[in-house]
């Protein structure tokens, strides 16, 4: 040791003490074993980066650079011989010889890019005077060893099965002895480091602590980083390669999630001893043609003529790359660990190199996005030449709106979308009734049968639904209860379908790739397909609440628009704005409509954020403007402000619930439904989420960030304000939203191939990103909800479905004309399946939150002979006390029979006559 040094004898003493608990400390709060790992890892990356980063000029730092990585090697070497030697026959062995093959092989290959031959001087201390060292013989010895533990290893998998306590215990001593050989080497800067940390204060031994030397550590490292992603520059070689590094890194880590998440992408059993040996023959063959002689010359030697060259190239280039997918494969099928336990660090790890990788690319993406932005350029100008290629359309009002709007997007956007919309109403309504109704559908049924058998009824909520019910129950000239399911259901399908002409405008405000992505999104999401195959409000009122979102953001933009024109289009858009705030807080008060009122705050925000000097301008130059927005700011905040005093009030007890609004859609397991359900990555919707935002983040996409508000106002509306239950369809609203967040996700993903400089790398980057999405997207979470017949709760909505077909074919044999009934849920299905009008007198309303049922079902049973009662599980002794579901009972001294208990419904009768 170095006589300058501040160090002492008892502090020497203490650093001793104090690094040999260190290992219990972290087994302790850390776990040893991970963070060993992670050192391990975070080392290698280092050192790897140490040595591009020197200049090849520098001979000093270049020749100190590659001795460092050589001590490396010579550890694991060493490692092998010493810890392993007695277990190479073993299953034991299996990591620990992968891991040495592995770090060893591609040592080798990174320091023979340029020279075929290492040739370096070994430690001072290690050369005895009378002994010269051959260099060439160690090579070949590192070499030989490094084919020998690759076969090794090779037959070692191929032979044996894996326990995971005996790999983590001999992956643990190879990182010991490869972190205590890096520490010997680094030795000079560790004790450096050490000094500085104790001369800022000669009493305070910070040193102590393991957090305070790591966190000085991580500066040291972490500083020039970040500088030198801040003045990256892609023209520069070195920037390029690290570039290159950090997205074919993500890159592998979405090739990870991918096969994670999908086992089919597994090889098979049959497969696994065969892609082995060509993966070990083609590695071999590979190495020798590339780093001993170029099969391109060799070849070219006796191609007399020259003409197969280039030929040649490539097919020495396909051995190499075949060997590289083959050993991918390889290695992914023989891991002899479960990636169970770091799922959550792999999630994270994509998401830090997926920042890192758009943030060094957000000019090429910025450029991206200006190149796709010139097709708002060209809307304008096709917009101006419709009326002059056809005149006849132009003539004819309504279809000149239309022609217009199909001919200024393309026809190849307009048809995708007309597509987008066919498949969702084809998806939407293919078995249409495989689901009995939940208990909110009956109302809307019974709802629209009184109207089409009375001429009225006593149901107003979401009236809408209910006479468009109606009106298909007329043009399906219903009959049974399956038609009366079938035909109420089709408007819901349709309104679901349509739902995506105006997501699509609202997304088209980004740019129109992720309009037809949130579309799509849309139209297959597991979630939206099962809401509109229900009988209830959620799917028709999405549809207009983002028209009136259109509208708003069509007044908020004519109002920095100088145009006379455009003045008399904000009067018409504000009439019917209002019109439709009044109808929400005022007619249909009772129905979810009103949700929408936390849109239109955001919209208005997020617009006056970015155009309020627009605006001002607008106004000086045409008052007529200023007043009527005044009117319609004046307007619209009396309604809010009504709306919130009388409705709701701050809950921070719900602070609680915000895990559960948010697992709606980003968790999955669980309801509702999403597309990434039953991945084996709990967070891979953040990760999907955050690709998104950072993309928009550093292309500067503001459009982007509106969607995120909106959105952002949902979950903290049902967090701080929302008094009732838990429930998805309360939250149905933000699903567009969200839809177009995870849009800019996906066309991000698809950008980022244009990064990639060399054709094979975008050809592998495009390969994963089909897999990822293909993982992520899952077919079979948008089939599930058309060819699922499981009742109870449902996986897409959340909501119950009472299996209801196998009672009413029992009931077709059992109803007598003299019955009365005792129903839950049932009356509305002896209405419409029996065309039994169902009434007070003859129904009896069993109401299980009611304290007195059983003395007023006993009171029904006294006043009426004969009947039947049915009640479902749920009410009858799930949630509160109910009757026996089999045998014979008493209800009071009347006997009652159980009839049938099947699918959750119980059928019982009682006679007067059996007593």
């Amino acid at each position: 040791m170095s006589s300058n040094l501040a160090f002492n004898k008892e502090t020497i003493e203490t650093l001793t003490i104090e690094i040999s608990r260190l290992p219990t400390y972290i087994d302790f709060y850390i776990g040893i074993e991970k963070l060993l790992c992670f050192l391990f890892i975070s080392a290698y990356i280092y050192g790897f980066f140490y040595i591009r980063d020197r200049n090849k000029t520098d001979a000093i730092h270049t020749k100190r650079s590659k001795k460092l990585i050589n001590y490396v090697l010579y550890a694991l070497i060493c490692s092998a011989i010493f810890y392993y030697i007695p277990y190479f026959i073993s299953s034991s062995a299996a990591l620990p010889i992968v891991t040495a093959t592995f770090a060893l092989g591609l040592t080798i290959l990174y320091l023979q890019r340029s020279e075929k031959r290492l040739s370096y001087t070994l430690h001072p201390k290690w050369i005895r005077r009378s002994y010269v060292i051959d260099h060439e013989k160690i090579y070949e010895l590192i070499s030989f060893l490094f084919y020998g533990l690759l076969l090794l290893s090779i037959l070692n998998m191929m032979v044996h099965p894996y326990s995971s306590e005996s790999v983590s215990s001999q992956a643990t001593k190879v990182i010991i002895s490869f972190g205590i050989f890096s520490i010997y080497i680094n030795r000079k800067q560790v004790w450096n480091h050490l000094q500085t940390i104790q001369e800022t204060d000669p009493n305070d031994f910070r040193f102590k602590n393991v957090g305070t030397f790591a966190i000085y550590l991580s500066r040291e490292l972490l500083i020039p980083l970040v500088q030198s992603t801040r003045e990256f520059d892609r023209t520069n070689p070195r920037h390029e390669r690290i570039n290159s590094i950090i997205s074919h890194t993500f890159m592998g880590l979405l090739l990870v999630i991918a096969i994670q998440s999908n086992s089919s992408l597994l090889l098979p059993e049959r497969l696994k001893t065969p892609i082995t040996l060509a993966t070990f023959i083609l590695g071999v063959t590979s190495y020798y043609l590339k780093r001993v002689r170029p099969i391109s010359p060799l070849m070219h030697e006796m191609d007399n003529e020259g003409k197969q060259e280039f030929i040649y190239e490539r097919f020495d280039d396909t051995i190499t790359y075949a060997s590289y997918l083959l050993l991918t494969f390889t290695l992914l099928y023989h891991l002899p660990w479960s990636l169970g336990d770091l799922k959550t660090e792999i999630i994270i790890a994509a998401i830090l190199f997926g920042a890192l990788t758009f943030y060094l690319n957000r000019e090429e993406l910025k450029r991206i996005e200006e190149r796709i932005c010139q097709e708002k350029l060209d809307e304008k100008k096709r917009e101006k030449e419709f009326a002059k290629k056809y005149p006849r359309i132009n003539q004819v009002w309504g279809m000149r709106w239309i022609g217009i709007e199909i001919y200024k997007e393309g026809w190849l956007y307009s048809g995708t979308l007309i597509s987008i919309v066919l498949i969702a109403f084809i998806i939407r309504i293919w078995n249409l009734t495989i689901l009995d109704p939940y208990t909110d559908e009956y109302i809307h049924l019974v709802a629209a049968n009184n109207l089409i058998e009375m001429g009225e009824t006593s149901y107003t909520r979401a009236f809408l639904v209910t006479h468009l019910v109606k009106i298909f129950f007329i043009i399906g000239n219903a009959t049974s209860f399956y038609e009366y399911l079938f035909w109420g259901r089709v408007p819901g399908v349709i309104f679901g379908a349509l739902t995506i002409i105006p997501l699509y405008y609202l997304a088209k405000r980004i740019n129109k790739p992720v309009a037809v992505i949130s579309g799509i999104l849309f139209a297959i999401s597991p979630w939206a397909i099962g809401v509109s195959r229900n009988i209830r409000e959620y799917t028709y009122y999405l549809f207009f609440i983002l028209i009136a979102c259109l509208i708003l953001i069509k007044m908020l933009e004519y109002s920095y628009d100088n145009s006379k024109k455009n003045t008399f289009k904000l009067g018409i858009y504000s009439f019917v704005l209002i019109g439709f705030l009044y109808y929400s807080s005022k007619i249909d008060y009772l129905s979810s409509l009103k949700i929408s009122f936390l849109i239109y705050p955001v919209i208005l925000f997020y617009f006056l954020l970015f155009n309020y000097q627009k605006v001002l301008t607008n106004i000086n130059f045409n008052k007529k403007i200023y007043y009527v927005y005044l009117i319609i700011c004046l307007l619209f905040g009396a309604f809010l402000l009504d709306f919130i005093i009388n409705n709701f009030q701050v809950l921070f007890g719900n602070v609680e619930k915000t895990e559960l609004w948010f697992n709606y859609f980003f968790k999955s397991s669980g309801s509702p439904m999403q597309w990434w359900s039953d991945s084996v990555f709990t967070y891979i919707a953040y990760l999907v989420f955050s690709i998104g935002f950072i993309c928009a983040l550093y292309t500067k996409k503001r459009e982007y960030f509106m969607h995120f508000l909106i959105f952002s106002a949902f979950i903290i509306f049902f967090v701080f304000f929302f008094n009732r239950y838990a429930s998805p369809r309360y939250i149905f609203y933000a699903l567009p939203f969200f839809c177009i967040l995870i849009s800019m996700s996906i066309y991000s993903l698809i950008n980022l191939k244009k990064v990639f400089s060399k054709s094979y790398s975008k050809i592998a980057y495009i390969v994963v990103l089909f897999l990822i999405i293909s993982s992520i997207f899952n077919i079979n979470n948008t089939i599930y909800p058309i060819t699922s017949d499981k009742h109870g709760y449902v996986k897409m909505t959340g909501e119950h479905h009472d299996k209801a077909k196998d009672t009413i074919l029992f009931l077709e044999n059992e109803i007598q004309e003299e019955d009365v009934f005792i129903t839950t849920i049932f009356g509305p299905v002896i209405q419409l399946a029996f065309d039994i009008n169902i009434n007070e007198e003859n129904n009896h309303q069993y109401i299980y939150r009611d304290s007195e049922r059983f003395d007023r079902v006993e009171e029904f049973m006294e006043n009426n002979s004969q009947g039947l009662m049915i009640l479902d599980w749920r009410r009858n002794g799930y949630w509160v006390n109910g009757y026996p579901k089999e045998g014979e009972f008493k209800v009071g001294n009347i006997t009652v029979k159980t009839l049938q208990n099947k699918d959750g419904i119980q059928v019982y009768r009682w006679k007067h006559e059996w007593n």
